[in-house]
Formats: C-alpha cells, sequence, structure tokens
C-alpha cells in the first residue's frame, strides 16, 4: 500500500494569439500494488490507483484575471514488467495524466519501455493514446504522442 502525490505546474508562452495561461494541477492517490513471479529481481508488478485530481487555472485575459478550479476522482491501473535485470515494460491505462489539463471523461491508454543505464540513470520512452468521450455515448481518439525520458534516481 503507498501514496502517491504527482504535481505539475505550467505555463504559455504568451504571444498576441496565445494568452497568459498558468496550469497547476495535482494528484493524489492511494495505491495498492502487488508483485507477481518467483524472481525479485525481474518481478511483474500490479498496482491500482484511486484519488482526488484538483486543478487551477490562471488566464489573463486583459487586465482582468479568470481562475478556474476543478476537482474530481482519479483512477489508475498499472501493469509493469520487468526482464534481464535491465529491461521493463509498462501499461498504463488513468483518468488523468500528470503532463495535461484533465477533461471529463478521458482516458489515457499508455505503453512504455525503460532501460537502465547504470543504477542511478534510466532511459525510457512512452507511447500513448488519449480517448476523449462524450459522457459515454460516442468517443474519438483525440490525441496520440511519444515522450522520451531520462530520469536520474536518488
Amino acid at each position: 500500500m503507498g501514496f502517491q502525490y504527482l504535481t505539475h505546474i505550467s505555463r504559455s508562452f504568451v504571444s498576441d494569439d496565445i494568452p497568459d495561461l498558468v496550469t497547476w494541477m495535482n494528484c493524489f492517490l492511494l495505491t495498492p500494488s502487488f508483485s507477481l513471479g518467483r524472481n525479485p529481481a525481474n518481478p511483474l508488478t500490479v498496482q491500482c490507483g484511486v484519488g482526488v485530481y484538483v486543478g487551477n487555472s490562471y488566464l489573463q485575459l486583459t487586465e482582468t484575471k479568470l481562475a478556474l478550479q476543478d476537482a474530481s476522482v482519479a483512477f489508475e491501473f498499472e501493469v509493469i514488467k520487468r526482464f534481464l535485470h535491465r529491461h521493463e515494460i509498462l501499461f498504463r491505462l488513468a483518468t488523468f495524466d500528470a503532463l495535461h489539463y484533465r477533461e471529463f471523461a478521458n482516458l489515457w491508454w499508455q505503453c512504455g519501455y525503460s532501460y537502465d543505464l547504470t543504477e542511478d540513470v534510466t532511459v525510457g520512452g512512452l507511447a500513448e493514446v488519449l480517448y476523449t468521450d462524450q459522457i459515454f455515448l460516442s468517443g474519438a481518439i483525440s490525441g496520440i504522442q511519444a515522450k522520451i525520458c531520462v530520469v536520474y534516481k536518488l
């Protein structure tokens, strides 16, 4: 059993066409995690998180600043398989993404791969699809993207 806190702060590049937008998103999750398999160095880990998402946005239009608040229930299901002591694959389904503003009834489908270069440095990639549903009546894929990451562990 664990607790996760994810936060993300972003600001738009202000121009004549793009107003000043500052967004601060927070997600608090209670996450039970289960490791399966006989090999402790290469486990299959299943994690299911339930919690709350809270977001604040501040939009500067002219002299007026518009403040928006959003709160909702957050859900995350993640399966991670480690193999050959340095490789890891991941599948994640969540109702939020820490790097994007959450909208109603969105599902993030993510698949990833990572490789441990050293004991402290990991590199990886993530492919994701955002599926948007209008209150579960008709849905569409509304975004596809890829991310590359480098993680330094303290």
